[in-house]
């Protein structure tokens, strides 16, 4: 992770944390695969000047001092030493941030996933609110919204985002209701929701409910 640039990953999964303050912070799972990330390492630090590279000689040796976790993936600090085996390496993986990308997050009784970028918000009287993170590739606080696209999200116990512009919510008698919201890249007034389904009852004993 000591050059993070962006053509080296493969894939890229933001990860979103409501701080006890309200701050909204969001992390970056990033996925590179390792001969190319070596290639782009090395392409940065040949246009370093001297005095850059002797900095990030140094601040990598640092790196290698602190005690790292051992991760069996073959991730960054995983300490797996390069195959020559023939077989294809395992990806880097790579966690970076946080960065602060929002305040005030803390209000809401509920915060769920609507799929890349987009975020639910219910507040206290039952108002969902959409959101998408324009600034999500970069760790900035660039937003769309919030836009208020449905009311009545009290009524249930829980609330929980499916991806894709779904949204459960499961009722204190614990019927599982099944939304989806049309518009979930690009909200609008009126929202565009399908019709309500009821799609199973009995998640009222559950001591935890989450989308897969």
């Amino acid at each position: 992770g000591t050059f993070p640039l962006d053509r080296s990953w493969i894939a890229r999964r933001p990860l979103y944390v409501v701080r006890p303050g309200g701050e909204l912070v969001e992390f970056a799972h990033r996925i590179a695969d390792a001969e190319r990330l070596r290639e782009e390492q090395a392409r940065a630090r040949a246009a370093l000047s001297p005095e850059e590279r002797l900095r990030q000689a140094t601040l990598e040796q640092a790196a290698k001092m602190q005690p790292r976790e051992r991760n069996s993936e073959g991730g960054i600090g995983s300490g797996r030493p390069r195959d020559w085996s023939g077989r294809p390496e395992p990806p880097v993986h790579d966690l970076a941030g946080p960065w602060s990308v929002g305040s005030g997050w803390g209000t809401f009784r509920a915060v769920v996933p609507g799929g890349d970028r987009t975020l639910y918000g219910v507040t206290a009287d039952g108002r969902l609110l959409w959101y998408r993170h324009d600034g999500s590739h970069d760790g900035t606080p660039h937003w769309a919204g919030p836009l208020e696209i449905d009311q009545g999200w009290d009524r249930f116990a829980r609330v929980i985002g499916g991806g894709g512009g779904v949204v459960y919510g499961m009722g204190t008698d614990g019927a599982l209701h099944w939304r989806l919201h049309r518009q979930a890249q690009d909200a609008r007034l009126p929202a565009d929701w399908e019709p309500q389904r009821v799609v199973d009852t009995g998640w009222g004993q559950l001591a935890a409910a989450f989308s897969g």
